[in-house]
């Protein structure tokens, strides 16, 4: 895999400098491989990495791939070849077009890394103030940013909308909304985001939810979740570009 060459930058070190570099270095290593920060191509834009900034995961929006750093040195031998880019599944940040930022993860236990598309001569620190504001984080990678001292807790870390995979596709939480519960349709089990408190083990079997019915919807389209009897349920829709016009009526107008 690519992934033991990729190097991640502190935000800091990047304040002033363009956003001109990618992230798949040389198989073999080139000489100026360390100034890479981790980038993925989406759509017709790259992506940087954005460090640790306060988000909630949204829905799955397609896939994106590694984008090749312009300054890997070596020759064009020495080059990955396209097909063999890592390929990441891609998600949009609650709040944030698309077109400005979006999340990506290898694989369902995968670390959740936040992207910024930055223009041309902007810095990596002005972009990623432009997008969520002051965020006071970086990085981290290096240990020189670290806070205050205190037990580091989740305050930077992109947090995880609910997600869950049920029957052949995966379904996420919308938020609060009013809905019957009808009759059990078996289990949904958690996808888990990587870096979320409490799922750092990527051994852990994934959290099992209770699944119903929810009267007067499609399970294909919507069920009702729950990890206990004693809890109360929460509507999870499966993840589509477009949803039916009952369940557009449900959610609220933020979440459609």
């Amino acid at each position: 895999m690519l992934s033991g060459t990729r190097v991640r930058i502190a935000l800091a070190a990047l304040a002033t400098v363009p956003l001109a570099v990618g992230c798949a270095v040389l198989e073999t290593g080139g000489t100026s491989s360390a100034s890479c920060v981790f980038a993925v191509d989406y759509g017709d834009r790259q992506y940087l990495d954005a460090g640790e900034v306060d988000t909630v995961l949204g829905a799955k929006v397609g896939t994106a791939r590694d984008s090749v750093c312009a300054d890997q040195g070596g020759g064009e031998e020495d080059q990955v070849p396209v097909d063999e880019l890592a390929v990441y599944t891609a998600y949009a940040v609650e709040g944030v077009d698309t077109e400005d930022a979006i999340a990506v993860r290898e694989s369902p236990g995968g670390e959740v890394r936040v992207l910024v598309n930055a223009a041309e001569d902007e810095g990596m620190k002005a972009a990623v103030e432009r997008v969520f504001g002051e965020t006071g984080s970086g990085d981290g990678g290096d240990g020189s940013d670290s806070g205050d001292g205190g037990d580091g807790g989740d305050s930077g870390a992109a947090k995880c909308a609910l997600v869950v995979e049920y029957g052949e596709g995966e379904y996420s939480y919308r938020g609060d909304v009013e809905f019957e519960v009808g009759a059990g349709a078996g289990e949904a089990r958690a996808v888990p985001c990587g870096d979320t408190p409490g799922e750092a083990d990527t051994t852990a079997e994934p959290a099992a939810y209770e699944a119903y019915e929810v009267k007067g919807l499609d399970p294909a389209d919507a069920v009702a979740v729950r990890l206990s009897p004693d809890e109360e349920p929460l509507l999870v829709v499966r993840v589509t570009d477009d949803l039916p016009p009952e369940i557009e009526k449900l959610l609220p107008a933020e979440e459609r």
